[in-house]
């Protein structure tokens, strides 16, 4: 999967590695530069990138038309083919013509707006399709489907250390958008005088020359830019707390539980699917929405607690995913879907 971003190619990594690792035999319709276990099928030498410019290049969407084309052409070859909705809902319609069971699992949510007038029309033409898959029960609602399961994503423990010692900085870890909050990360570390270190891929967007660029050189804000695997577990595992202020629907939020399993609580407005990922003072705290003030007083709640008690929340955090958030739970989830779907020879 991609080092830096794309929490829907980890997920799909991780559940592929896990089914082989099982005995099943796979096929990854994946760039050519993917690093897998499986049969890699692949049409393009190296991944696009999330860039605009990748996004509207015409050769990159005919490549990424062409693999699920080549998927349908080779469907004699599986008992079952997962398709995934992240990039766009072409997938939906390529289920609709298979002739094998097919799962459709939605990562992401795609709005209606004056580029996609017509998306609740094409959404409403599929709606009894079956076999959907969501990563949240909050997600279903901006879908009319009748959904098979919820399945909740998954992550590697191995890649994250616990630690019941941390530093006393905060972390952010995310994209510079709007949606994502940072701005008011930061505003709640200047007000407090507590340090942040932020982790983004640098973006020079209208948002971030705005609400970012002029706070980068403040004392308390330390910009760490892009983070791998390695980066992104020392910052989770030394952070007092994990700030996550987002200001849209997440349809999953995977960095909670990822520091979650490094032992740090999240702070989180009470969006999407946080109240299925954060169990209230147990793992972390969910606040009043937008609200900047209600955010840094529930920070406050996270530095207040005694040594005891902090050291406690973090030993649930770790406990919390291990119970929930494993990637072998979630393989283990969708291998059961999978036979039931074979079994009946459900197609759609």
């Amino acid at each position: 999967p991609p080092v830096g971003y794309g929490g829907a190619e980890k997920i799909i990594s991780l559940l592929t590695e896990g089914l082989v690792d099982k005995g099943h035999e796979v096929s990854l319709f994946a760039s050519g530069d993917s690093k897998t276990k499986a049969k890699l099928v692949s049409v393009s030498a190296k991944s696009p990138g999330l860039a605009k410019e990748s996004q509207l290049s015409i050769v990159n969407n005919m490549n990424h038309l062409y693999n699920m084309f080549l998927a349908l052409e080779k469907s004699d070859e599986f008992d079952l083919i997962h398709w995934h909705l992240s990039k766009d809902i072409a997938p939906i319609m390529f289920a609709k013509l298979t002739k094998k069971p097919s799962l459709i699992t939605i990562h992401n949510h795609f709005y209606v707006d004056e580029e996609m007038p017509k998306l609740n029309e094409i959404l409403e033409h599929y709606k009894n399709f079956k076999n959907f898959i969501s990563i949240s029960n909050f997600h279903r609602r901006f879908f009319p489907f009748n959904f098979l399961a919820t399945i909740y994503n998954g992550i590697n423990l191995e890649e994250f250390d616990f630690n019941d010692n941390p530093q006393e900085y905060m972390v952010w870890i995310g994209r510079f958008e709007y949606q994502k909050g940072a701005h008011l990360a930061i505003q709640a570390a200047i007000k407090m005088g507590i340090k942040l270190k932020i982790a983004a891929p640098k973006d020079e967007n209208d948002y971030f020359k705005k609400e970012i660029e002029s706070y980068l050189g403040n004392q308390f804000i330390e910009y760490v830019g892009e983070v791998n695997s390695q980066e992104r577990n020392e910052l989770l595992k030394n952070a007092k707390v994990f700030v996550n202020p987002i200001l849209w629907d997440e349809p999953f939020g995977l960095v909670v539980p990822e520091a979650n399993a490094c032992g740090t609580p999240v702070v989180a407005f009470g969006k999407g699917a946080m109240p299925e990922l954060i169990k209230e003072n147990f793992n972390g705290l969910m606040i009043e929405p937008d609200k900047l003030d209600k955010l840094i007083v529930g920070i406050n709640k996270i530095y207040d607690l005694s040594e005891n008690d902090y050291k406690e929340m973090r030993k649930n955090c770790r406990k919390h995913v291990e119970e929930n958030f494993t990637f072998q739970r979630m393989v283990d989830n969708y291998e059961k879907t999978y036979n039931s779907l074979i079994k009946r020879r459900f197609l759609w």
